[in-house]
C-alpha cells in the first residue's frame, strides 16, 4: 500500500510504502507526482519504507520507468527507515542520484519530521 503523507505540500511529495504495492496504487502514486511536475519544475520526495514491502512486478517496472523518464526533475530524496533498507535503496539508487545531482538524505524510522525538515529546507 502507497499512502501520501498529509504533510505533503506544493512540490514536496510524502509517501509510506508498506505491505504489497500493486500496479493501480503505483499508478496513482505516479500521476501525483506529475501533477506536481505540471506547476514545479522539480519534485522532493520523502519515502518512508516499512520492512517487509513488496512491489508486484509490473509496479516496479512502471516506477523504474517514470525514474529513468524523469530523474533529471528529481531533487531531493529523503528516505526514512531503518538502516538495512536504506543501504539497500542508496546503493541501488547510487548512479542515478550521481547522474541528476539529485539530493539525498536517509533518516531513521522514527525521524520523520526530521526528515521533512531537510526535504523542505
Amino acid at each position: 500500500m502507497i499512502e501520501v503523507l498529509s504533510r505533503s505540500n506544493n512540490a514536496n511529495l510524502g509517501i509510506r510504502a508498506i505491505g504489497r504495492i500493486t500496479l493501480d496504487e503505483e499508478l496513482t502514486f505516479l500521476e501525483k507526482l506529475n501533477s506536481i511536475l505540471i506547476k514545479s519544475e522539480k519534485v522532493n520526495i520523502l519515502v518512508m519504507i516499512e520492512k517487509n514491502i513488496t512491489w508486484d512486478t509490473e509496479a516496479e517496472l512502471e516506477d523504474l520507468k517514470w525514474i529513468v523518464q524523469n530523474f533529471d526533475k528529481i531533487n531531493k530524496v529523503a528516505l526514512v527507515s531503518d538502516e538495512e533498507i536504506a543501504e539497500i535503496f542508496f546503493k541501488q539508487m547510487q548512479p542515478l542520484f550521481e547522474l541528476a545531482n539529485i539530493s539525498r538524505n536517509k533518516f531513521g524510522a522514527n525521524k520523520i519530521n526530521e526528515a521533512w525538515n531537510w526535504l523542505e529546507s
